[in-house]
């Protein structure tokens, strides 16, 4: 396994498995997003039709979440590099690198930013019109009681700043709040990197 270190809360980089996913079927596929993306990895990956503008660019990688692979050994902690999956996943998601700091559900301006694309996105006609789930995650510092309700406080933040600040319907946006118990990195449990919003999306 190769585990990369950063300073900052998340810049894209991902601990890869060995087993490649072209093999696998998984649950979930994720796109890492933070303040270094841009609308055409928010678009790639909800999986909606690419704009015109965002034609001959690379969007971010996704990686699947949940996975089968050849010899049905489930992997539901970890992450696997997508390369060519060989079934659609079940939902994809945004997980959103919100620069909470420790213990705090506040946003920061970089967050609102990220926040603002992720808005034009869910402004455009007919884009999920089901709803779409909004996932907080913690770090794994403290007990699983108040990680629970700090997740959904970050939850709860994102929500309501896209329903007051880009009118987004509320019915579209369910909150809960995950905890400690889906790392993002579970090899480093307190890495900032776990705490996040994921905005999870069924694929039809």
């Amino acid at each position: 396994m190769q585990r990369v270190h950063s300073p900052c809360l998340l810049l894209g980089f991902i601990a890869l498995l060995s087993t490649p996913l072209a093999q696998a079927n998984c649950d979930r596929h994720v796109t890492i997003i933070d303040h270094h993306s841009s609308h055409c990895d928010i678009y790639a990956g909800f999986g909606m039709e690419l704009p015109m503008e965002c034609a001959g660019t690379h969007p971010k990688q996704s990686y699947g979440v949940g996975c089968t692979t050849p010899a049905n050994q489930r992997v539901t902690r970890s992450i696997q590099q997508n390369e060519a999956p060989s079934a659609p996943p079940a939902q994809r998601s945004l997980a959103v690198q919100i620069n909470f700091a420790f213990n705090s559900a506040e946003l920061d301006g970089m967050s609102r930013s990220v926040l603002n694309q992720i808005a034009q996105a869910l402004r455009q006609p007919n884009s999920f019109e089901s709803g779409m789930s909004l996932e907080g995650h913690t770090d794994a510092v403290g007990s699983d009681h108040y990680n629970l309700s700090l997740s959904e406080r970050r939850a709860r933040a994102v929500h309501d700043y896209l329903v007051q600040h880009h009118s987004i319907e509320r019915s579209r946006l369910r909150v809960e709040g995950k905890g400690k118990r889906n790392l993002l990195f579970p090899n480093d449990p307190t890495a900032a990197a776990n705490r996040r919003v994921e905005f999870v999306v069924q694929v039809r």
